[in-house]
């Protein structure tokens, strides 16, 4: 039987605890919090994908990730993680399957593929998209000589047609890529001739995305002797859409034009780019994690002299919020 000091023990501090209660409640009420109201802290790893360049022999090299230092907003940043360039890379292909890139534009596209898969790591996942007035997730292959030759074969089944809603597709594409990635790094490669004339996005907002994405982008544009939309593209409206593509995803724009062997040393070259590229990741803190655009610079200490850095120069800290895009098939 519990006796009578422990009993109003007890008691006391039953009373003390629900004096605590009420007054946490009462402060919540001063405030002007109610019961639906909660406090939440989202920490967001903003992604940056680093590539080097010798200038004199127009080719990548290797990075020291432990040298490299990361401002945002000016400010430096302590760097969370490292994804050395040994490390594997989840690719996602976005192939434009308009009525533009029928016949020679899709042979060099498969070209294009083909070679870079060959000369990237093997240990690399791909993933396949393909658009025109809509885009669609085609599959995921493995980076080994059985995954290479299902790739490619995804591509050459593949039915021309249609427009060319690349702003949209790249977009939406994007948001899928990071919901499929593996341990490594994070790639995405766009294979068009440039023209859009159905997105219901601009480039802006297809820049935005990449910001937003953070890992290794590049693009082909896929030229040839050929009429888009009833009219003939020169070569010089070619490298003019490439410019402008180059703008809007932040990185190189390259122009698959001429020789089979030219279109080769282009893929190879933005295969080894990507290969010794190093991504860097770090917790942006308060203002630098705010929601919108952040300017972002990546410095080399002792950076030789004919070496040039590559990288995005901002990035946008997203409201976490749902958005629909134009749709899929």
């Amino acid at each position: 039987m519990m006796s009578l000091g422990i009993k109003h023990q007890s008691i006391a501090i039953a009373l003390f605890a629900l004096i605590l209660i009420c007054g946490e409640k009462a402060s919540a009420q001063d405030a002007g919090l109610g019961p639906e109201d909660t406090i939440s802290v989202n920490t967001r790893l903003v992604r940056v994908s680093v590539s080097a360049t010798d200038t004199r022999r127009h080719r990548a090299i290797a990075l020291d990730a432990s040298t490299l230092k990361l401002f945002a907003d000016d400010r430096e940043q302590q760097i969370a993680f490292i994804q050395q360039h040994e490390a594997p890379t989840t690719v996602a292909f976005l192939v434009d399957i308009s009525d533009s890139m029928r016949g020679v534009a899709a042979q060099r596209t498969r070209h294009i593929v083909s070679t870079f898969v060959k000369a990237a790591d093997p240990r690399n996942n791909y993933v396949l998209f393909v658009f025109n007035n809509r885009f669609k997730r085609v599959g995921e292959y493995a980076g080994d000589q059985a995954g290479r030759k299902a790739l490619i074969s995804a591509l050459e089944h593949q039915k021309y047609g249609g427009g060319t809603a690349l702003y949209t597709s790249a977009r939406d594409a994007l948001r899928k890529v990071v919901e499929t990635r593996r341990q490594g790094k994070l790639a995405f490669i766009i294979i068009t001739d440039g023209v859009d004339n159905a997105s219901f996005a601009n480039y802006r907002q297809m820049g935005n995305s990449l910001d937003t994405f953070g890992g290794f982008a590049c693009a082909f544009v896929v030229s040839t002797p050929a009429y888009a939309d009833g009219a003939y593209v020169p070569e010089s409206e070619t490298s003019r859409i490439a410019a402008r593509l180059s703008e809007a995803i932040g990185a190189e724009a390259f122009v698959a034009r001429g020789l089979e062997d030219d279109v080769t040393q282009i893929a190879q070259r933005v295969a080894e780019m990507m290969t010794l590229s190093v991504e860097l990741s770090f917790y942006p803190e308060f203002p630098t994690g705010e929601i919108g655009a952040h300017s972002i610079r990546v410095e080399y200490s002792n950076k030789p002299r004919n070496v040039k850095i590559n990288s995005r120069t901002r990035y946008i800290i997203e409201a976490t919020t749902a958005s629909a895009g134009n749709g899929s098939f």
